[in-house]
């Protein structure tokens, strides 16, 4: 019965060692990558708006989170994604949104996009970028249309 017990408990002590080191194994794989960069439009800088880079599972991305920035009056933006900074690596389809109320005087107005709609949307955006360590400068820069 002793012997019976103990195998038992060595058998549960394995599974669980064994669960722990799956589980550190993903760990590693959903490094935070950092990522920053400048939404134009035309030449000149997109002055407010979100940037949401969507994971493209088409390219192998199975992340399941979203990261997402806000951009600045100078068209800057950073990512997080799952309350850090940074994203996953990987490649990412980016959508852009940015509107102003169509009567400037009532902030609830039906909004107007400032750019064209098929930035707003994975379905539809031409934006895709590979996410990755050590990215040359620029890599994350985006340009938009009217």
């Amino acid at each position: 019965m002793c012997s019976s017990l103990r195998t038992r408990h060595v058998r549960a002590w394995f599974i669980f060692a064994f669960a722990l080191s799956l589980v550190g194994l993903t760990g590693c794989t959903n490094k935070q990558v950092s990522v920053s960069g400048q939404v134009l439009l035309g030449d000149k800088p997109l002055q407010q708006g979100a940037v949401s880079y969507h994971p493209d599972t088409s390219k192998g991305n199975v992340s399941k989170n979203m990261a997402v920035g806000t951009i600045d009056s100078d068209g800057q933006y950073t990512l997080s994604s799952n309350g850090k900074s940074g994203a996953p690596a990987g490649w990412y389809k980016v959508t852009v949104n940015a509107t102003v109320p169509s009567n400037p005087k009532d902030p609830y107005s039906r909004p107007v996009s400032l750019i064209d709609k098929k930035y707003t949307a994975a379905e539809t955006t031409p934006l895709q970028v590979e996410v990755k360590d050590n990215a040359p400068a620029g890599a994350y820069d985006l340009k938009v249309s009217k």
